[in-house]
């Protein structure tokens, strides 16, 4: 088994809507057919993802070359757990959100990728988006990302 040891996710916020950024919690999740987990990003008003930027989050084994922040618990949760890299079907974002107006903090992501790592000689696996999109309760709280392959196609495609 190829277990994950490392993950590192960017994510870029659009500048094109005032209203872009978010305070509302951010997830990573990673389901394999050995294993799974969400991961939480960012936290609410403590990590806001503010319009028009692109932040990085790296945590576990082998991503120090890469920097970016390291959320709260986001390595000793993948660490504590195998995660099956060869078996990975799902990668996914998600906001939280409340189900009310008031309470949802629209976002707009522009991009996002993933990469898992199993080890620093290894080939990773790396995940991106599809397109943009709108994080709401009027749209969804969720967008799975597909895998590229070396030329940076989607898989399958």
């Amino acid at each position: 088994m190829d277990r994950i040891i490392g993950i590192v996710v960017e994510l870029k916020t659009s500048g094109k809507e005032s209203w872009a950024g978010t305070t509302d919690h951010v997830y990573l999740g990673v389901v394999s057919a050995v294993g799974g987990r969400e991961f939480v990003l960012a936290r609410g008003a403590m990590d806001k993802l503010k319009n028009d930027t692109t932040i990085r989050f790296a945590f576990g084994l082998g991503t120090e070359d890469f920097g970016g922040h390291e959320p709260d618990n986001a390595t000793a949760s993948l660490l504590d757990m195998k995660i099956d890299r060869a078996s990975v079907s799902q990668v996914y974002i998600r906001k939280q959100g409340d189900r009310t107006h008031g309470g949802d903090n629209a976002w707009r992501l522009t991009s996002a990728s993933v990469i898992l790592i199993v080890s620093p000689t290894e080939k990773h696996r790396i995940y991106k988006t599809t397109g943009p999109a709108t994080f709401a309760n009027d749209y969804g709280l969720q967008i799975w990302l597909a895998e590229v392959d070396d030329n940076d196609a989607f898989v399958g495609e």
